[in-house]
């Protein structure tokens, strides 16, 4: 789900009209719903008299990360104009997604003893 959360963007290439730009951003925004999974196994991994320090560096490197890639979406709109950078930065970001997303699946595997799944 990750690697089609930014892919809608790249419909911003084709220089679509206000009704389709609109419908593209609702269907990019549902593909965040791949977080829902990804807390508890941080949760999981913090020892509990770490996990509010531990949410707490997750959250603002998380806000620090998401600022500076609006900053250089600002440049780059600056620089391509908007449709290209908004296009761009679908492609890019799925390119991204996918090769993070990569390792991840080939180490997730069944817990055979205990009938879990998990890393």
């Amino acid at each position: 789900m990750v690697c089609l959360t930014l892919l809608p963007y790249v419909g911003y290439a084709m220089r679509p009209g206000l009704v389709v730009s609109l419908l593209l951003l609702p269907v990019s925004g549902a593909g965040v719903a791949y977080t829902l999974g990804l807390d508890q196994w941080f949760v999981r991994a913090v020892p509990d008299e770490l996990r509010g320090r531990a949410m707490t560096v997750l959250t603002a490197g998380l806000m620090t990360t998401q600022g500076a890639g609006m900053a250089l979406a600002g440049v780059a709109a600056e620089v391509v104009g908007t449709r290209a950078a908004v296009a761009g930065a679908g492609v890019l970001g799925t390119a991204c997604c996918c090769a993070s997303a990569a390792p991840a699946s080939r180490s997730w595997r069944p817990k055979a003893e205990t009938g879990l799944t998990g890393i």
